[in-house]
């Protein structure tokens, strides 16, 4: 009997599409027990990837955690363990940066089984209601801020404040995604200064309870009340947008069409897995156009593969959400690989979000944003010489 042990993020997205497949693939293969396990996604932002790979065969992971993970040996290279054919097959399907971003130092560290990047989203009814339009802009988002109190809401949780920033600042023209080190440098300064000054504006007149939130808590608030509408940048999260809900949300281009930050999720195999080629062909198999469309795009899943966006079937299961919204992840960023990113992307995450609370100007944030990343920088320069960026 070979068990395959699957640890998630313990959100309806991630685990009912696997638990689905592992159904059939057990049902499928006698011989095999896949099961299926989630920890919070504050974990799965954050938490170092080798303290996991002890506790499964499989593991959904962040692709900001990669280069990490990778050089402390927690998660295993797939080459050696996915046919080239099946391979090929994933990589010329994969939407966006979605295969780019699993792809470190010539290895396959995971494949892609989620996309998704920062959108808006917005509650069509309480448009209609308000007659409102959707904004076309940070100034009409700004406006319609000032306008409604309460009505527009942003996640500000440390981790989705600091990915809200890089967005904004992407869409201005600041480069940052093939070297962390230019994160703060010269080039990008004008624009973080200003992604600074708009999202400081911006949280200082949105609904309040967004400090305490992350993409799903606000997504919940906003289908099951009536005083959100509008979220100029969220992680998506499809379910919302299923015609079936009771208040089904809205998808949209942000309206900074480029420059969305890359979420989603790739599945990875541990380093100490029990049973590395199965977990594997698991993996492949999930991850592999048909089942992304026939399994993941049709159990509140949001597929990796670019045809499984194209498919009628499954974008009428979300409300039009993946046709609303391909054009945003086919232009989404992708994070810095470097080694010290995890570590950075937390602190400031931390920063920021008390300085934006407290009134701090967009100088003085912008400088110890700077400290810190070059805290983090040379912190990990001087402790290792090993990986350090992402091929793109």
């Amino acid at each position: 009997m070979t068990s395959i042990r699957i640890l998630g993020w313990d959100h309806p997205r991630c685990v009912d599409p696997l638990r689905e497949a592992a159904r059939v693939w057990n049902e499928a293969d006698p011989h095999s027990v896949v099961t299926v396990s989630a920890r919070p996604l504050s974990e799965f932002n954050d938490q170092p990837l080798e303290e996991l790979s002890s506790n499964c065969d499989l593991m959904v992971i962040d692709h900001p955690h990669l280069a990490t993970a990778a050089h402390a040996g927690a998660i295993a290279p797939l080459e050696d363990l996915v046919d080239t054919t099946v391979i090929d097959q994933i990589r010329n399907d994969a939407l966006g940066a979605s295969w780019d971003c699993y792809s470190l130092d010539s290895h396959i560290w995971a494949l892609p089984a989620d996309t998704a990047c920062q959108v808006a989203a917005s509650r069509p009814d309480q448009f209609e209601a308000l007659d409102e339009q959707l904004p076309r802009s940070w100034g009409q988002v700004l406006n319609l801020a000032e306008r409604r109190p309460g009505f527009v809401a942003l996640p500000l949780y440390p981790t989705d404040a600091i990915s809200s920033l890089l967005s904004i600042a992407a869409g201005l023209g600041a480069n940052f995604s093939d070297d962390g080190d230019a994160l703060t440098s010269d080039a990008n300064r004008e624009a973080m200064l200003v992604a600074l000054s708009m999202l400081g504006h911006l949280t200082d007149i949105v609904w309040q309870g967004s400090w305490d939130s992350n993409p799903p808590a606000l997504l919940d608030r906003m289908a099951g009340g009536d005083e959100i509408g509008y979220i100029p940048l969220t992680y998506s999260y499809s379910q919302y947008a299923s015609p079936a809900a009771l208040n089904p949300l809205q998808f949209h281009v942000p309206v900074s069409p480029v420059g969305s930050l890359l979420g989603g999720a790739g599945l990875a195999v541990s380093s100490q897995a029990v049973a590395p080629e199965a977990a594997a062909n698991f993996a492949s198999w999930f991850c592999s156009p048909g089942v992304q469309s026939a399994i993941v795009g049709l159990n509140g899943g949001q597929p990796a593969m670019r045809s499984a966006w194209e498919d009628a079937q499954c974008d009428e299961r979300v409300g039009g959400m993946l046709t609303a919204t391909k054009q945003a992840h086919e232009a989404a960023v992708v994070r810095p690989h470097s080694l010290w990113w995890p570590g950075f992307q937390e602190d400031a995450g931390n920063l920021l979000a008390f300085a934006l609370r407290t009134g701090t100007s967009p100088y003085v944030i912008f400088d110890r944003l700077e400290r810190c990343h070059e805290a983090h920088a040379t912190a990990e320069s001087t402790a290792t010489n090993g990986v350090h960026s992402a091929r793109r």
